[in-house]
């Protein structure tokens, strides 16, 4: 699957993309290893295009049709709820204890994190690092079991942008149709 990476745009200080998955799209469900050569292409032509609507960006600047209004940015961007924030304070001490020989108490805010936010991917691939470093359960048995659980729900939040696939089913970005909520927008 490669590193995940989130990249807002700016344009002369104007942040011209929400922060998104960078040219990732759910197409390695089935297992990177059991993917027929069409799916390993979309999953190639996502990258692809992502690729393309940022030299797209580059050559045009605002001009070009993947930059967004400041009203259509703020429009997509979520601010973290209450909770969220809770979650995500928990799990960085509960980090910051374990790297400094508390792994107890690390262990009890990590657990907070997962209670307060049991969809982090990010919570629970971390959390099966710490309880057994080395082993594949971040990427291997476990991991594809937690996808598989997933269901119709994406992996990858879907890239709204022009010539970027949508799973069925998925109208629109968390929060918005989708029925995932992160927050506020910003401003409101």
């Amino acid at each position: 699957m490669g590193q995940l990476v989130r990249l807002p745009l700016y344009e002369e200080g104007d942040i011209v993309r929400p922060t998104e998955v960078a040219g990732s799209n759910d197409g390695f469900r089935p297992r990177t290893a059991d993917l027929t050569p069409e799916q390993l292409a979309e999953l190639r032509g996502t990258k692809s295009r992502y690729v393309e609507a940022i030299k797209d960006w580059v050559a045009k600047g605002t001009a070009s049709e993947f930059a967004l209004s400041p009203d259509e940015v703020r429009a997509r961007m979520r601010l973290p709820s209450e909770e969220v924030g809770l979650a995500n304070a928990h799990f960085r001490l509960g980090l910051f204890l374990r790297t400094h020989g508390r792994a107890e108490e690390g262990d009890g805010h990590l657990a907070e994190a997962k209670r307060l936010r049991p969809e982090s991917w990010n919570f629970k691939r971390q959390a099966w690092n710490l309880e057994a470093p080395g082993d594949e359960r971040s990427s291997g048995p476990d991991f594809w079991a937690a996808v598989a659980a997933l269901g119709d729900d994406p992996y990858y939040e879907p890239i709204d942008m022009p010539g970027m696939p949508r799973p069925p089913g998925w109208p629109g970005p968390r929060g918005q149709d989708g029925g995932r909520e992160e927050g506020p927008t910003p401003g409101s």
